[in-house]
Formats: C-alpha cells, structure tokens, sequence
C-alpha cells in the first residue's frame, strides 16, 4: 500500500496526469477536488484516450478520463477482505479512505508484492 498517494484534480490535463504518473513511476492516481476522492485514473484510461485520433492530452481534462465510481476501503479493512474484493469487482487498485479524504491505495502491484514476499521460496 501507498500511504499518502500523489493525487490530481479533476480539472488537470490528462498530459500532466501522464507526467506525473511517469516521473513517479505510477499506474493509478486519485482525483481529489477539494480535499475529497472524486475519482481514479490508470493510465490504462489515458492510453485508451491517447489511442482516439486527434485528441490532445494536453487539452483534454482528467474529469474526461477518470473512472467515477471508486473503489474504497477503509484503513481498517484485512488485506484479504479487500483483495477478495477487487478480484470480485475487477479492479486494479482500492483507495484507501478516511471519511472523504485519500490515505492510501491499495493495487494489484502491491498484492502482488506481498504474495511474493509471503509464499515459500
């Protein structure tokens, strides 16, 4: 799990989205407007858009991109029970809230990460 993940707004463009998951080397980002979670970006969702001829990143906004319909889960929550649940859902990453506001996020990288730490060599 990130604690404290970078985020970005919703009014930011998708090439500064880009930038920021490159220069940080990550694949998921929180949409946070005014100190609340309004979304997610992968950069599966950006490549998708980059894929559209003549779309420019560069003037086109997060909002436009974003996944809406995040899936969170409390700091409290087991790694099992959120595992469980992104394999049911099909998603890549959990973010981890507190009432509205980000703490972490949990992704497949991640989970994958502690199986390999955790199972015999």
């Amino acid at each position: 799990m990130t604690l404290e993940p970078r985020s970005i707004g919703s009014g930011a463009t998708l090439a500064s989205a880009l930038r920021l998951m490159t220069s940080y080397s990550i694949h998921h980002i929180p949409v946070v407007d005014l100190g609340e979670l309004v979304g997610v970006l992968s950069d599966r969702d950006i490549a998708v858009v980059q894929s559209i001829r003549g779309v420019d990143l560069d003037k086109t906004i997060v909002a436009h991109a974003m996944t809406e319909h995040v899936h969170c889960t409390s700091p409290n929550d087991s790694v099992r029970s959120v595992v469980a649940r992104m394999a049911d859902q099909k998603v890549s990453c959990a973010v981890i809230t507190t009432g509205k506001a980000v703490v972490g996020i949990f992704t497949t990288a991640d989970a994958l990460e502690m199986l390999a730490h955790y199972l015999p060599a």
